[in-house]
């Protein structure tokens, strides 16, 4: 390609700056290539860094050492059976021999490091070649030190990720701690004093400075590309695609008042998310009614890396979905929060507007959300639509923005969200008049869920 009107050249151009753009550029710079990675926003990690940081990789390097065996046509035959045909054999054999090779040499080559969970099952237990655990990995406790100056520099973790919106945990504690399994006080005092004790930092910032979750990922992942020297330009939206011989060459780009091009002489790759924020693309691909204030993702995901794509032709697919899961809309919060674990716990069922339960709650949150919108009707609308639970399961778990009521009761909520947020009454009817649904209805949901 020439390098003629370029501003600026690299082998290797990546728009983006989550755990999958940053992976690209670690392993282009390791085969030798000069790379540069841009970021729209202020902030780095994108949604990978809001995520739980977790990777589903079939017959990973970690199984064999928390006693679970896989095999590559097992993970063949169940990617295949809850793909549903939807996806190429050739792409799911794609993914299946390289996503383990991607996991290893991160974990050798990089400062990511990973466990395996034996307790965290696949999504279909009953699918075929399933299994109870270790193909879900999860990044350990990662120290922001590593980061230095650059770790406020990254997106934050989600609220719901964090123990009183402060602590940080890993997956495996949340486990501990969430079942109150043998240990998890010890485990909270040490948490909690940990973070307190963490001086003179506790003076600069609230954040937690040991990262668990996407937190930890992202963090690994930027540690890696600075012991790199790898570029990452923050504040450097892309907008427009560079197009030579039908070849994308490069990219347009606004940084510091000023439009740039810059050229990727080996490739260019779009790694910028999808498009959670942008209210008029979710209008015109996602299932109605949709809104961008749902969405717990990363807030300057707009769509734009498939907008550019579209304006030079290139072929997208599964606009109409994603990584779907119920969410919740607290007052005063900036983001929604998931209810990934509230949504199936006892004592909590999720009701239509004519008081009927519409859904198996336990089932994967992808599908709890498809059956939302497969349900939705003008008559019994389920988008939204409420969870509602006893004073038990108020009582023994968190929910949401609560604290269990054992140790935060209702009388100790913000006022903000006892008046906007939380209907509570004496009686299903009560409450089903205080929420708009029918009341008959209701109570012969309760009565035969009960």
């Amino acid at each position: 390609m020439s390098t003629q009107g370029f501003d600026h050249m690299v082998d290797w151009l990546v728009v983006g700056s989550g755990a999958g753009a940053m992976v690209s550029a670690i392993v282009a710079h390791d085969l030798g290539a000069t790379t540069l990675l841009l970021e729209k926003s202020p902030l780095y990690g994108g949604s990978s860094a809001m995520s739980g940081g977790g990777l589903w990789i079939p017959n990973n390097h970690l199984m064999a050492g928390v006693g679970i065996n896989d095999s590559y046509d097992d993970a063949l035959a169940y990617l295949q059976a809850v793909t549903g045909g939807g996806v190429s054999e050739a792409r799911l054999r794609a993914y299946l021999d390289h996503s383990p090779k991607m996991t290893k040499y991160l974990c050798e080559k990089t400062r990511v490091d990973l466990v395996s969970l034996p307790e965290y099952p696949d999504y279909y237990p009953n699918a075929p070649g399933s299994r109870p655990g270790g193909r879900a990995l999860e990044p350990k406790a990662f120290h922001a030190r590593h980061l230095g100056d650059e770790f406020l520099k990254m997106r934050e973790t989600a609220i719901q990720e964090l123990i009183m919106g402060r602590v940080s945990m890993t997956v495996a504690e949340a486990r501990i701690l969430f079942c109150k399994t043998p240990g998890w006080v010890a485990l909270m005092t040490r948490l909690m004093a940990r973070y307190g004790l963490d001086l003179p930092w506790r003076f600069r910032s609230a954040r937690d400075r040991t990262l668990g979750m996407g937190n930890a990922l992202v963090g690994m992942l930027r540690a890696s590309l600075l012991d790199r020297s790898v570029p990452l330009w923050l504040q450097t939206p892309a907008r427009e695609l560079v197009v030579e011989s039908g070849r994308v060459v490069g990219v347009v780009v606004e940084r510091e008042g000023r439009t740039l091009r810059i050229g990727g002489t080996k490739g260019v790759v779009l790694a910028a998310g999808g498009f959670d924020a942008s209210q008029p693309m979710r209008e015109k691909y996602l299932p109605n009614p949709t809104r961008a204030e749902w969405s717990a993702a990363n807030p300057a995901s707009t769509g734009d890396a498939i907008q550019m794509g579209l304006a030079i032709g290139a072929a997208v697919g599964l606009m109409d979905d994603a990584w779907w899961s119920p969410t919740t809309v607290v007052p005063g919060e900036e983001r929604a929060r998931l209810l990934v674990i509230e949504k199936s716990l006892p004592g909590t069922i999720m009701v239509d507007q004519k008081g009927q339960r519409f859904v198996n709650e336990a089932l994967p949150y992808n599908d709890v959300v498809n059956a939302m919108y497969a349900k939705n009707t003008p008559a019994a609308p389920t988008v939204p639509c409420w969870l509602v639970f006893d004073a038990t399961a108020r009582s023994k778990y968190p929910l949401g923005p609560f604290l269990p009521g054992a140790q935060q009761p209702d009388w100790a909520l913000p006022g903000r969200i006892k008046r906007e947020y939380l209907k509570k009454a004496e009686s299903v009817e009560a409450l089903a008049t205080l929420i708009g649904v029918d009341p008959t209805g209701l109570r012969a949901t309760v009565t035969r869920f009960n």
